[in-house]
């Protein structure tokens, strides 16, 4: 595997994950281990791109763990790093509270080799598609958006969203996670709107490795080959307002707005979640929810400590 992604570990020290580590590191993936928080914090700060994923096993002290995820989350240098928990079962409750927690997606002990592989291969690649996404400085290579007051934008395929998210994320306070959340609204409304890509059509693709080749696929059929994805630009004194519209038949957007606990089991379905807590300050979908409109404050706001609670171990 060349560019071998490395993967954090956070482990227990009476309880190591010997059997996650043999299989990853057969299959290609460089590990580090670590048993405490603030020193794995202390790292990724250092070097935020030295990890692609972090795994966090639930044997960890919720101190450690707590920290590190409140951290992330507080960095934009990290907060678009996955996170995965290693959980002792996959009840409603115990999925519950690792989502409370702040993970993305959950592996539990018995799962099959091949399902975790997929999951943390999916992981690997949301983080490698953003890293590509923020490879092109968006400050540097499109001065002018800064001039725009209102524009009209058309995209089609996944090379334009990735030209106008770079153009429209220029323009906003923290670029880095703007192109992120703006990108994730404009491919699902190419994938799931205009080409009517299901949850466990893309499952497959992902799973197969074939996504992208499906999206060019579906784009060059009759009934796809016209369809666009509308976005309309407004600056405001206070913020930037963008408004995407795609052609497909909508969908139930409160399925996707926050991520439900059965679904940290899956290798996708994140992306509007994300995409919300990113950057936005406010995202909302029309009734038929083919139109999503977003909100990026003009000014960095501070990010305010969360309260620390105490929840129940599973």
């Amino acid at each position: 595997m060349q560019n071998t992604p490395k993967i954090l570990v956070i482990e227990s020290p009476t309880h190591p994950l010997d059997d996650l580590s043999g299989l990853l590191q057969r299959n290609g993936y460089a590990l580090e281990h670590l048993q405490n928080g603030d020193e794995a914090v202390k790292i990724m700060l250092e070097h935020p791109d030295k990890y692609a994923i972090v795994v966090v096993d639930y044997r960890t002290s919720e101190s450690d763990s707590g920290e590190l995820v409140t951290k992330m989350h507080a960095n934009s240098d990290l907060k678009t790093i996955p996170l995965i928990m290693i959980v002792p079962n996959t009840e409603r409750d115990t999925l519950r509270h690792a989502l409370q927690r702040g993970t993305h997606y959950c592996l539990s002990d018995d799962f099959s080799p091949e399902h975790i592989l997929t999951v943390i291969q999916a992981a690997v690649r949301r983080n490698l598609s953003y890293r590509q996404l923020l490879s092109t400085a968006p400050h540097v290579a499109y001065p002018m958006m800064k001039y725009l007051v209102s524009g009209d934008f058309e995209v089609k395929t996944l090379s334009d969203v990735q030209d106008l998210a770079h153009g429209l994320a220029s323009v906003c306070p923290n670029p880095n996670l703007a192109i992120v959340g703006i990108s994730e609204l404009l491919i699902n409304a190419i994938e799931h709107g205009n080409l009517a890509i299901t949850y466990e059509e893309k499952s497959q693709y992902k799973k197969d490795n074939i996504w992208e080749e499906k999206i060019s696929a579906r784009q060059k059929e009759p009934q796809h080959a016209h369809k666009i994805v509308k976005v309309h630009f407004t600056r405001t004194p206070t913020d930037f307002m963008i408004r995407i519209e795609d052609q497909g038949a909508g969908f139930d957007s409160t399925k996707f707005m926050n991520l439900s606990p059965e679904r940290l089991l899956d290798t996708h379905g994140r992306g509007i979640m994300m995409a919300k807590s990113l950057v936005f300050k406010e995202l909302t979908f029309s009734p038929k929810g083919n139109v999503v409109t977003c909100v990026i404050p003009r000014q960095l706001e501070p990010i305010p400590e969360p309260e620390k609670r105490s929840t129940p171990r599973p």
